[in-house]
């Protein structure tokens, strides 16, 4: 037996346990708001490629639809509800079927030496997967010494001699502009990572249950 075959064989069974709520799940007002800031913001997106001014008002609307959403979700009972009927019966599910699994391959959560040296293999293994490790500092560098002084060159040469209200515009402008970039790049960036680079985080949710075993596994082989 080898730890890939172990890792496998995890992923198999453990991480396919989704934490995601499915959409017909979620609460009406969650579904409610993002669907009318989708709205707004998709309309706003499409009113500042045509120079009207009205974008800003369905940006705005955005703003205070998901603001809402997200007040409303913050609110003591609600964080109740998605503790009980969301996060608990999912980590029980996830570590349940994690203790199966350690069972399966012989290994006593309470073997502080064995799982002490499965959570370095994870690491070793995590290390290893990293495809972006050398490549991560120049990117950060590149973005912190050249691209971003470059930018803030050009802003502060474009807003020479521009009026108040018309700076506060271009800032809103702006500020919307680098949102819309940056979820790009999020999305970009994610799909990266699960095509290049997923068995990093992967390994990652390894040593992350390893670790809870350890701790929590007394409670955990009751729940089993």
């Amino acid at each position: 037996m080898r730890f890939n075959v172990f890792f496998n064989e995890y992923k198999l069974r453990v991480l396919s346990i989704s934490q995601y709520i499915k959409f017909k799940d979620m609460a009406k007002y969650k579904l409610i708001g993002l669907a009318m800031s989708s709205i707004f913001v998709s309309i706003s997106i499409v009113l500042l490629f045509i120079s009207n001014n009205a974008w800003i008002i369905f940006y705005i609307l955005s703003a205070i639809s998901m603001g809402g959403t997200i007040l409303i979700a913050n609110r003591k009972s609600e964080r109740e509800s998605m503790l009980e009927n969301h996060y608990k019966p999912y980590a029980k599910e996830r570590m349940k079927a994690f203790s199966e699994l350690l069972a399966k391959y012989g290994i006593d959560y309470k073997d502080e030496k064995k799982m002490t040296l499965l959570i370095e293999q994870a690491n070793r293994a995590k290390d290893e997967s990293d495809l972006f490790k050398s490549i991560r500092t120049p990117i950060v560098a590149t973005c912190t010494y050249i691209i971003i002084p470059i930018l803030l060159s050009i802003s502060n040469k474009a807003i020479d001699g521009i009026e108040m209200n018309q700076l506060l515009y271009q800032s809103i402008q702006w500020g919307m502009l680098i949102l819309i970039l940056l979820g790009i790049w999020i999305a970009i960036s994610t799909f990266v990572k699960s095509v290049f680079g997923g068995q990093t985080e992967k390994y990652g949710d390894l040593k992350y249950d390893l670790e809870q075993m350890m701790i929590f596994g007394d409670q955990i082989s009751k729940d089993v």
